[in-house]
């Protein structure tokens, strides 16, 4: 744990830091503490750790507008204080790589909520879709947001690889085609 204990001395000599610790559910403190100040620990000891670049798992701004005014607050304002932290220490190189939902893997899951690969694959290309696409766009909120299309966590995980290698451009990648448009780039230059 970030908040327990210097992790300064184990990341001393790494070309960056990839974070992917976050926590969903539970109260709002928890949230809060697991999304942000574990995050804000992290980068504040990666940064004196003398490292260059960091990467951040974070979320997508459209998720945090449809819900974040009625649900998991302290969910948004854990990765928002992580994403300011971050962008304060390392400015120009941070990677804030924001998915909307992520999918992956063999089984399905409520709890924590998980979508397996087959089956989110065959989402994100029917959301991807040109009519599904512009009905998202004329919706409300949570409507549109639940058309939006998910990500793998194999193209997130490609760029966030990508990422901490600099062949992604530093900033924020927001959404799945952003991601996935990372993720073919580090892999162009991998291949």
């Amino acid at each position: 744990d970030p908040i327990k204990e210097d992790w300064s001395d184990s990341l001393a000599g790494s070309a960056a830091v990839v974070s992917c610790i976050g926590v969903i559910g539970g109260s709002d403190e928890s949230m809060v503490l697991g999304n942000g100040a574990v995050n804000v620990a992290v980068a504040q000891q990666t940064a004196s750790a003398g490292v260059d670049k960091m990467v951040y798992i974070s979320v997508s701004d459209a998720v945090g507008g449809a819900v974040g005014g009625f649900a998991l607050k302290g969910y948004f304002k854990g990765k928002k204080e992580a994403e300011a932290a971050i962008t304060k220490s390392f400015g120009k190189t941070a990677v804030i790589l924001a998915p909307t939902f992520i999918y992956g893997g063999d089984e399905f899951s409520a709890t924590p909520p998980r979508v397996a690969e087959g089956y989110g694959s065959f989402v994100e290309g029917a959301l991807s879709s040109g009519p599904i696409r512009a009905l998202a766009g004329v919706m409300p909120g949570i409507v549109a947001l639940a058309l939006l299309p998910p990500v793998s966590v194999n193209s997130l995980a490609t760029a966030a690889a990508g990422a901490a290698l600099g062949t992604v451009k530093a900033g924020r990648v927001d959404g799945t085609d952003a991601i996935n448009a990372a993720a073919a780039a580090a892999a162009a230059v991998a291949s």
